[in-house]
């Protein structure tokens, strides 16, 4: 690390002009967006042959208002890329209605289906869609409806057939039309509860700018497909007629330009469609940034919601964040506390969301493992997560989780299949396979003869190793009825590592006899080409779920002591308390200072400053006082942020830069700036904010729209020594 202190640096952190950008607070008189009118008594939707009535006389605002915390059913409708691909082919379950119940019981109030559809059309000029496909999109739609449901119907990943360029615009209006102008016929008798959603993400895969707004062509033909599906749907009439229909900006992206390019169709029943995982470094990157919960995480979070409000809501178009979430990197706590406060914060300004579940498993930590929700057993998988986040939204106390007690072990011993006399089972619990078989025919241990007792729930568990890697698939069916599955997960096993497994198996209606409990250890998907190798299975047991009744402590008696009462001694720095401000933009110097403040009641700290990561590979380790990373600086302070006068308008605020002067480039302006305060404690400790990730071009962008610079000449520099240079097309 390289230690630079800034009073030699007095020039590189003098003012020049600056301006200032820091945390937003609430918007005042802002309106509240708490109050809901009854929208769910307003719709029906057409049952069979029914031609139901309804009436749409709530506004869109009303209805987004009304929409809650929403769950999205993601890789399954969606993963039917290839005309004979089905819901299954990304490895999920069929959606069944138990699902939606499971979800209905959990508090959801919205669920998105993304649906992939034109990889089940027939030729132009007609593009029909397979009638199965649409009974069966049918089918689930309803499934929602019936348990109350708002329901989000799309069309998704269909990137290779939906291009947003002149090249191909023709051609894909074309397909937008017949589309949506058939799914229209189908559903436009439904009630008010079905929400379309024209197109998702849309954006030239691979292209220029894709995720942050595209070129000036992509924006103009996504907005011309956005008009071409509203039209379609508007011409089948019936009660679309009417219908509420949700249009994305680019890639449905919330940066600047995607949102200043979206043109809202001349139609009252427009909602803006945006997905926002922010921040990005917390919610989707990995390993990206672990912790989430500061004043400075919350200020930027508001400040996005703010936006959004600001150019949309208030001025009539209302908002559904139509995909946000965070992916697991076994950091739990941080998720509620981001979950809790992302959809809170999000309500206050009018605007709802839908969470991001791709259908992993509670066990799978890493990049795009949304996961919260389990789909074979229809229970939550993190229920504190969801729970928290639906009252958090709601403004209603969380459901209390449920504990239980386990009883006792019912599986009994486990017993091999040995296919082909190629297997072994040790009584270790290793397996040795020697052939692995086939999808119908491979070896697997299992129990049988079980009996689950109707209204209870069970836990299975065990531990998994293998010597290579592979997964294995693990599930609880009734041989005798045709083989009904009870409750089944695959899990991804590394070579040489333990897992623990867990499933659960939800309540049953009745008592369910003859159950088998069955590992599977051959084929997977059809390959059965594996080496041969080793899988341990290891303290394996069924039991039944026993809730526990709570019961209140009683109070320790009191006891009287000679002694004098004992004072808790207060840690070292518990008192100091430091926090990021803002940042500024010096155009004399050519950098940006960190604005942040530091209370320190107790006079203990004796250092104070700012640590500065310029590499994307840089780690929470390596931002601390004495690492030795080279693309790691920081500076230290004098009192006063070694400067005299005024530094900023926050009060007690001090100001540190980083200067840019030598690396005046677009690919440096535009990478993310690692930036955490510390101070050193007078017991030789230090104490440090949480990181927070900031471009220059992103601090230069807010503080020009918002014309935050002191002079003109400030805005001008912004505009062409900082943002043109990184978007030519701003």
């Amino acid at each position: 690390m390289k230690r630079i202190v800034s009073i030699v640096l007095s020039g590189v952190i003098a003012l020049g002009g600056v301006g200032y950008y820091e945390g937003m607070e609430t918007c005042k008189g802002m309106k509240d967006y708490k109050g809901k009118g009854n929208a769910n008594a307003n719709v029906v939707r057409a049952a069979e042959n029914n031609m139901a009535v309804t009436t749409f006389d709530i506004t869109p605002q009303q209805l987004v208002d009304d929409m809650g915390v929403g769950y999205n059913i993601g890789n399954s409708l969606d993963s039917a890329k290839g005309a004979n691909a089905s819901e299954t082919n990304w490895g999920r379950p069929r959606i069944t209605k138990e699902l939606l119940d499971g979800l209905k019981a959990a508090g959801f109030k919205t669920v998105r289906i993304p649906t992939t559809w034109t990889y089940k059309v027939g030729s132009s000029p007609y593009y029909t869609i397979d009638s199965t496909w649409m009974d069966r999109v049918e089918e689930v739609v309803n499934y929602a409806l019936d348990d109350g449901f708002y329901v989000i119907l799309n069309t998704h990943h269909e990137g290779e057939h939906i291009i947003p360029d002149n090249a191909h615009k023709q051609q894909c209006a074309e397909l937008i039309d017949a589309v949506w102008k058939q799914i229209g016929n189908r559903f436009k008798n439904y009630g008010g509860n079905l929400i379309f959603e024209a197109l998702n993400e849309p954006r030239v895969e691979g292209g220029e700018n894709e995720w942050n707004g595209g070129t000036a062509e992509v924006r103009e033909v996504v907005n011309y497909y956005n008009q071409v599906a509203l039209n379609a749907i508007r011409s089948t009439g019936g009660n679309n007629s009417v219908r509420k229909v949700m249009l994305p900006t680019v890639a449905a992206a919330v940066a600047e330009t995607a949102l200043n390019g979206f043109v809202k169709p001349n139609d009252s029943n427009v909602i803006l469609s945006v997905h926002a995982y922010s921040p990005y470094e917390f919610a989707m990157q990995y390993p990206g940034v672990n912790t989430w919960g500061s004043t400075s995480d919350k200020s930027g979070l508001e400040w996005q919601m703010k936006k959004l409000y600001d150019m949309f809501v208030s001025k009539g178009t209302p908002v559904v964040i139509g995909e946000f979430g965070t992916t697991n990197k076994g950091n739990l706590d941080s998720r509620i506390t981001h979950a809790e406060y992302y959809v809170k914060i999000a309500r206050q300004y009018g605007i709802s969301c839908v969470w991001w579940d791709n259908g992993t498993t509670a066990d799978r930590e890493g990049a795009e493992c949304f996961g919260i929700f389990d789909r074979y057993s229809y229970m939550p998988l993190f229920p504190n997560l969801i729970s928290r986040m639906i009252a958090s939204e709601s403004g209603t106390e969380p459901i209390e989780e449920v504990h239980y007690s386990e009883g006792n072990n019912i599986l009994g011993s486990l017993s091999l299949y040995n296919y082909n006399n190629a297997s072994s089972y040790s009584s270790d619990g290793t397996i040795s396979i020697g052939s692995i078989g086939t999808e119908n025919w491979q070896p697997h241990v299992s129990a049988s003869n079980l009996t689950i007792k109707p209204g209870t729930q069970y836990v299975f568990k065990c531990k998994l190793n293998s010597s290579i890697d592979r997964s294995v698939t693990i599930h609880f069916q009734i041989p005798s009825n045709n083989y009904e599955t009870l409750a089944a997960k695959t899990y991804s096993l590394t070579a040489g590592k333990t897992k623990d497994v867990e499933i659960m198996i939800p309540a049953q209606s009745e008592t369910k006899t003859g159950v088998k409990c069955t590992i599977c250890l051959g084929a997977i998907g059809g390959t059965s080409n594996l080496p041969s190798h080793t899988v341990k299975v290891t303290d394996e047991s069924l039991r039944e779920l026993i809730e526990e009744e709570e019961t209140e402590k009683e109070p320790e008696p009191e006891t009287e002591t000679e002694t004098e009462t004992e004072t808790a001694t207060e840690t070292v720095g518990e008192s100091v308390q430091l926090e990021i401000n803002g940042f500024q933009i010096s155009t004399l110097y050519e950098g940006f200072r960190t604005i942040y403040s530091v209370a320190d009641p107790k006079n203990e700290v004796t250092e104070r400053g700012v640590i500065y990561g310029l590499s994307d590979y840089i780690t929470d380790a390596d931002m601390v006082v004495g690492n030795s990373n080279s693309d790691v600086y920081y500076f230290v302070g004098t009192d006063n942020g070694g400067i005299s006068g005024t530094y900023s308008n926050v009060d007690g605020a001090k100001s540190y830069a980083m200067t840019m002067k030598n690396i005046k480039t677009a690919e440096f302006y535009n990478a993310k700036v690692a930036i955490r305060v510390y101070v050193k404690l007078k017991d030789g400790t230090y104490k440090y904010t949480s990181i927070e990730r900031k471009s220059v071009y992103e601090i230069a962008d807010y503080l020009f729209r918002n014309r935050l610079m002191p002079t003109e000449a400030g805005h001008e520099y912004l505009y062409n020594e900082v943002l043109k240079k990184v978007n030519h097309n701003y």
